[in-house]
């Protein structure tokens, strides 16, 4: 067994607190294609999103997006599972009954509902790569194609409503990804599943992927491969699923851990 596809999370992983990618990775990401071993991205972003740090890498391989919504392979989606429309409706209904912040995801853009200085904060961390559109008639919601939506709310009882209303639905999925914060895509959309199906269409053994994170939407990845490494400054519930711990993500956490499977210390 050795490793041949490495795949990392972006947020609080490959990127520092001031988002920007980890600076170990333009000496270590060359001598692992020289050893054959593949580097990608398994993120919540859309691709227009992180398609700056793709280039930035020079990746090779298919990225996933929207945490798991889709496969990207540089010219086309290979895979994509956008939000179905007979549960897009409720959705809105509930979110718009309690006013709920959201972001709406689509490839190209993004929708925010309800903008205040709560969610203004999570959008800075898009960092300004994607356009974003106050969304005033959420009705038009329902002619776009949609692959994942964010809700933020400080109530922690009204978020656990919604995200169990929501997990009542037949296609769709809500997951408490961070405080204050849920997602939800479709119910085939996680990380962990777009990366058996990538793992599967490389002819990449499960044994032979690893994977990196911090947080609850990652966990789909380590329960799926058992080579999974979470960082210094991961949740709780992501190091206790870990194989192995690396530095946290303003200390080169990514790419210490591509060191140690370079070394073989990994598998």
């Amino acid at each position: 067994m050795s490793i041949r596809l490495i795949a990392s999370d972006c947020d609080g992983t490959l990127l520092d607190d001031d988002k920007k990618i980890d600076a170990g990775m333009s000496e270590v990401l060359p001598l692992l294609r020289k050893q054959g071993i593949e580097f990608t991205l398994a993120t919540g972003r859309n691709m227009e999103i992180v398609m700056p740090f793709v280039k930035a890498l020079d990746l090779r391989v298919p990225i996933i997006t929207n945490g798991g919504a889709e496969i990207y392979d540089g010219k086309r989606f290979i895979v994509k599972h956008a939000l179905a429309l007979n549960d897009l409706l409720p959705i809105i209904e509930i979110l718009e009954k309690y006013r709920i912040r959201s972001v709406y995801y689509s490839n190209d853009c993004l929708y925010t509902r309800y903008a205040d200085a709560v969610n203004q904060y999570f959008l800075n961390r898009m960092n300004g790569k994607v356009e974003v559109k106050e969304l005033h008639d959420p009705a038009c919601l329902i002619k776009m194609e949609l692959f994942k939506i964010v809700i933020i709310e400080t109530d922690p009882q009204l978020l656990a409503l919604v995200a169990a209303f929501i997990n009542t639905l037949s296609s769709t999925h809500c997951l408490i990804a961070e405080d204050n914060l849920c997602t939800i895509t479709h119910i085939q959309a996680s990380k962990g599943k777009a990366l058996m199906a990538l793992a599967e269409r490389l002819n990449i053994g499960f044994d032979d992927v690893a994977v990196i994170g911090d947080n609850h939407n990652d966990l789909s990845m380590f329960e799926c491969f058992a080579n999974s490494a979470a960082m210094g400054n991961a949740s709780s519930v992501i190091k206790e699923k870990a194989r192995y711990i690396t530095e946290d993500n303003n200390h080169q956490g990514v790419s210490a851990f591509l060191w140690r499977v370079l070394k073989g210390e990994v598998g």
